[in-house]
């Protein structure tokens, strides 16, 4: 039998050279119930919990309990799984048997409640924050206690049919609005800020290291603390865009003893938030429009899947390009300011809306375009439209692509330049002959003999930037074909770092780009690739990729493949294949575990159809006892 020390240094061993599938493996055909060290069993039930073998973890941490019964941070751990799975009873008793255990901890209280209240025990909910406050004198217990008593008042009013109030229903959320509140809402892992305001008026806020959970969100909206968060994920991704359209600092003071002034300020602010809207549809793109709750408006664009920040960032410089300046007080901030954090740095964060801005005591609602607030709010964020990733992509070629070819006279060059442009230039394109590159023979010879050349191109396609060097390299190699400046131009408008005045306008003439001056240029790609090619001698020329181009001169040069004529082409489809793949698995299992969930609350609820704002969603049950899902509309 394996060793408790031998085990863990094996796991370490797989998940040091990223081998998890090794380590589930290995985890899954090793036995450790002889074992009796309950450190062991504990570090190994949360290498299992990372790896998501789950059962597997409640397995070792409950391996672990049987050497110490009383390990307050293995309960804790137990207690979280079976909330995630659903398995409410087992989360409470673990829940009820940790709070003895440690009685000045306040997060069991927190999460318990949380479940009874689910369950809608309001007795044994207002019972365990009655005993926490004698025990603990927190006053946020005292709180609770009153919120259990609207939020019973409500549903007991809901159930005898009167429809709740907008208030009420805004201070009474649902976990499902929750979830989604915080899904649209999530930025840098494991971390959220409070906003503070001190005796003399100043503000700001604090980091607060622990994830953004529905319990945050629900005391966030409450009004018993608010928030905001960072936006930048770990991996330097966001999921949505914002700008903050403020009355400038300087203007505050004039503003705040003359209230005209202020209400002059505030609709500048707002006028020119509802140009930005307008700018935004011509875009095809759906922003929301919210009152801060002090002195602007915030715009929030929502993102389907996480985005690189520097493509979030591009995209927002080019819809402000479009705005004219704004008017004296008024002062506009894009968020992500930065592309990315390094280290220990969060970036900047931003203030999440529902929740009370502590300087104004006013509520930061969502708005129409005339000013007023929709009466139900998760009712208009339940409804919002998130963009997809391409769709980021495709409008930041939009408004930075390609400039309109004007006409040169004949042997006229214009080269292009490397200016990056200014943030007021506009771009707007105009309807030109689509270029197929798959169809561009000379392009794709070239890329298919020329690994260097066919590394930049799949770098522009993938990554989506190239650097200036590996820019002027795919410029002045491929601009000397018959069709050079729309392979570059196709390539460059694939990248989001591409100013309008790096497009090619006209067809090269001279000499290309060396080989040598390549391998000078750019030696990161070329020390990856063969680049050691040989030519003809008889061609008496200097070395260049496009001396490839030759043996399309020569009788049978072409292969009968016609993949290896479309590398650009071919890693697209591979890898759109690759996704959709994934993306269908990973649906698949959601699907199936929301199934679970829905099947579980019509059992509980004993119920064989729900309402809801789609339709009416039915359980149907077939002869061999299998549940299913219809909605009708």
């Amino acid at each position: 039998m394996e060793t408790a020390e031998s085990i863990l240094t094996t796991m370490k061993a797989f998940l040091g050279k990223d081998d998890p599938e090794g380590a589930k493996v290995f985890i899954q055909q090793t036995e450790t119930k002889e074992i009796s060290d309950a450190a062991f069993h504990r570090n190994l039930a949360m290498i299992c919990e990372d790896l998501g073998l789950i059962p597997r973890a409640i397995l070792e941490y409950n391996l672990s309990l049987r050497g110490g019964p009383k390990q307050v941070p293995v309960l804790k751990k137990l207690a979280v799984i079976y909330q995630d799975q659903g398995d409410v009873d087992k989360a409470i008793r673990i829940w009820q048997q940790v709070i003895p255990l440690a009685p000045d901890d306040e997060e069991p209280v927190y999460e318990l409640g949380l479940l009874f209240e689910q369950n809608k025990e309001w007795e044994s909910a207002r019972n365990l924050y009655q005993d926490a406050y004698e025990r603990t004198k927190n006053i946020k217990f005292q709180k609770f206690i009153k919120e259990l008593q609207f939020q019973s008042q409500a549903l007991a009013l809901e159930e005898r049919g009167r429809e709740v109030s907008p208030e009420e229903a805004l201070l009474s959320p649902t976990d499902a609005q929750l979830i989604h509140f915080t899904t649209l809402f999530s930025g840098r892992e494991a971390v959220y800020a409070r906003q503070w305001v001190s005796p003399t008026g100043n503000s700001g806020y604090t980091p607060i290291h622990e994830p953004l959970t529905i319990h945050v969100a629900k005391n966030h909206i409450l009004g018993n603390y608010t928030i905001g968060i960072y936006q930048l994920r770990l991996d330097n991704t966001v999921n949505f865009i914002a700008f903050d359209i403020d009355v400038a600092k300087a203007a505050i003071a004039r503003g705040i003893t003359d209230r005209k002034i202020w209400e002059r300020q505030v609709q500048s602010a707002h006028k020119l938030a509802c140009q930005l809207l307008d700018i935004a549809a011509s875009f095809e793109l759906t922003f929301y429009l919210e009152d801060s709750g002090f002195k602007g408006r915030h715009l929030w664009l929502f993102l389907e899947t996480p985005v690189p920040a520097k493509a979030a960032k591009r995209l927002g410089e080019g819809l402000l390009s479009q705005l004219p300046p704004p008017p004296a007080g008024v002062h506009v901030e894009l968020f992500p300011k930065q592309a990315f954090v390094s280290g220990e740095g969060m970036g900047n964060l931003i203030k999440l809306p529902l929740g009370i801005h502590r300087k104004t005591g006013r509520r930061g609602v969502f708005i129409s375009a005339d000013g007023q607030p929709y009466e139900h709010q998760f009712a208009y964020l339940d409804k919002v439209e998130k963009i997809k990733r391409q769709k980021v992509y495709e409008m930041i070629q939009r408004v930075f692509g390609p400039p309109v070819s004007k006409t040169l006279e004949k042997g006229e060059v214009e080269p292009p330049s490397r200016e990056e442009p200014s943030s007021s230039e506009v771009v707007v394109l105009q309807p030109v002959e689509e270029y197929k590159p798959d169809q561009d023979l000379p392009l794709q010879f070239l890329l298919n003999s020329c690994e260097v050349l066919s590394l930049l191109a799949r770098k522009a396609v993938e990554e989506k930037e190239l650097t200036n060097e590996e820019r002027n390299v795919l410029t002045y190699v491929l601009g000397h074909l018959d069709k050079g400046p729309e392979a570059v131009n196709f390539l460059l408008a694939q990248t989001i770092n591409a100013g309008p005045n790096m497009f090619l306008k006209s067809r090269f003439q001279g000499n290309p780009m060396s080989c040598p001056k390549i391998r000078s240029r750019v030696p990161h790609l070329t020390s990856k690739a063969n680049c050691n090619c040989q030519f003809d001698p008889r061609l008496n020329m200097y070395p260049t990729p496009l001396l490839h181009l030759q043996a399309l001169k020569t009788p049978g040069a072409l292969t009968a493949d016609p993949t290896k004529l479309s590398a650009i082409k071919l890693q697209q489809i591979v890898k759109e294949y690759i996704k959709i793949k994934g993306d269908l698995k990973r649906l698949q299992l959601l699907a199936e575990g929301l199934e679970k969930t829905l099947i579980e609350v019509f059992k509980q609820n004993e119920v064989q159809q729900i309402p809801t704002t789609i339709g009416t969603l039915k359980m149907l049950t077939s002869g061999e006892g299998a549940q299913s899902f219809i909605v009708e509309i």
